[in-house]
């Protein structure tokens, strides 16, 4: 089910700029400005999720160059453009490819061309570490908590919450409030393939067949239009189980871990199981 070359490259082109953009092999219409590695097993399109928090005014990426170009394409009443220009690559092939491509057409960072990457690539999209103004940015971070700019200055040492917890004997940090903004932004960060206790998901049909792998369970939901919590439940179900028969909306949804360890080497068994098995009006029962 899983291929070894499934990773592509992308570019994102901005269409304010038209022209004839030559690099090596590479020709454009319209200059280019972020290249990017993705692969053909993740739920979302990475190139549209670049779009769909710009629209949000959402920069989770840390890449305010990238989301000022897409922002003004889209303010001027267009769709961000973005082609494949790789495909049918290793991860390790994609990475060093994305380096090279990088380096042939240059970064503004850099001040050697017009991409917006921040870093050289390879990464997979680490905005800091290869950062050649890492050093800057720490600078600036720091000089932003100097002074009157820090909210802990000018206040007396028995009102510093650091100080009455070491009192206390508890952590300073216990029993504050988190704002709603900041919720919000941990849940987007936290979302579907980016929370660490994300399980790649297998999908079937209601003959067992083979339909797709997903990320996680929230975008197996969201691909069959049912609840999170049940799609989880069915696979947390069938991992439990011989042979795997709990169904979400006639799916069967099977974790990919228990299908290669478990379930793969029985799949003929399986359908024919199915076959005559007689499903409960309540699969949890």
């Amino acid at each position: 089910m899983e291929t070894t070359k499934k990773y592509y490259l992308y570019v994102f082109l901005n269409n304010l700029k038209p022209g004839n953009y030559y690099y090596e092999k590479y020709n454009f219409e319209y200059e280019p400005y972020y290249i990017g590695v993705s692969n053909t097993d993740t739920y979302y399109v990475r190139e549209e999720v670049h779009i769909k928090y710009a629209k949000l005014k959402q920069d989770v990426c840390n890449n305010k160059l990238k989301m000022n170009i897409i922002n003004k394409i889209i303010k001027n009443g267009l769709e961000p453009i973005y082609l494949k220009i790789e495909e049918n690559l290793s991860k390790e092939e994609a990475f060093e490819m994305e380096k090279m491509i990088i380096k042939i057409i240059g970064t503004k960072i850099g001040k050697s061309g017009p991409l917006s990457n921040i870093s050289l690539g390879g990464d997979g999209g680490d905005t800091f570490t290869n950062n050649p103004n890492k050093e800057e940015i720490r600078e600036k971070h720091r000089q932003n908590a100097l002074g009157i700019k820090n909210n802990m200055y000018g206040l007396p040492l028995e009102k510093r919450p650091s100080h009455i917890a070491k009192i206390n004997g508890v952590h300073w940090n216990k029993g504050r409030m988190i704002s709603k903004e900041t919720k919000e932004k941990f849940s987007i960060l936290r979302k579907g393939d980016k929370n660490n206790t994300a399980k790649k998901t297998l999908l079937f049909d209601s003959n067992f067949n083979f339909i797709n792998e997903f990320s996680c369970a929230l975008y197996v939901a969201e691909f069959i239009n049912a609840n999170n919590k049940s799609v989880s439940k069915t696979a947390r179900e069938n991992s439990k189980k011989d042979i795997p028969y709990h169904t979400s909306k006639g799916y069967y949804i099977i974790y990919k871990n228990d299908w290669d360890n478990k379930f793969k080497e029985k799949e003929n068994e399986i359908k024919e199981f199915l076959k005559t098995f007689k499903k409960n009006k309540n699969q949890f029962s």
